[in-house]
């Protein structure tokens, strides 16, 4: 478990990714080293995706859906009130529309926009070549129309 998390650390080094953001899926375990490393390996995904791919001058931003959209939002936040105030949320699903909310952004709605400068949404499998198996919950069609938009 930790070698695989090591290998998505590296690959989240070695390669910029935007849509879809790459993150292994790592089985859940029941002991509590193995689900911290799972969670700071979600975590390093998140800050990295969007340290990398969310800069200022994005006003429209799509936001994903599943376990790694709250790092996503926490990162954002930590970008700051005034890159914030200027910026539109659009989320996916319901997890991710309760996460801009409570995180005191600015919700939109993927149905009055017509373009969306950057999406970040996660995926449940990459392989070395960072191709992505999304999942097909329910949030698929509305993460597709996200980042079709993006």
């Amino acid at each position: 478990m930790l070698a695989r998390s090591r290998l998505v650390a590296q690959q989240l080094r070695q390669h910029t990714i935007a849509r879809p953001l790459a993150i292994s899926r790592m089985t859940s375990s029941s002991t509590p080293a193995a689900a911290n490393v799972i969670e700071a390996s979600k975590q390093l995904a998140a800050y990295t995706a969007v340290d990398q791919h969310i800069k200022p001058e994005h006003t429209i931003i799509g936001i994903g859906s599943g376990s790694t959209v709250p790092y996503v939002v926490d990162r954002i936040v930590q970008q700051g009130v005034e890159v914030n105030k200027n910026r539109i949320f659009v989320p996916t699903g319901f997890q991710s529309k309760e996460l801009i909310v409570n995180a005191g952004l600015t919700l939109g709605d993927v149905d009055q926009i017509s373009a969306i400068d950057v999406t970040i949404d996660g995926a449940d499998e990459v392989d070395k070549n960072l191709n992505c198996i999304k999942g097909g919950g329910a949030c698929h069609l509305r993460e597709k129309v996200v980042a079709e938009a993006a």
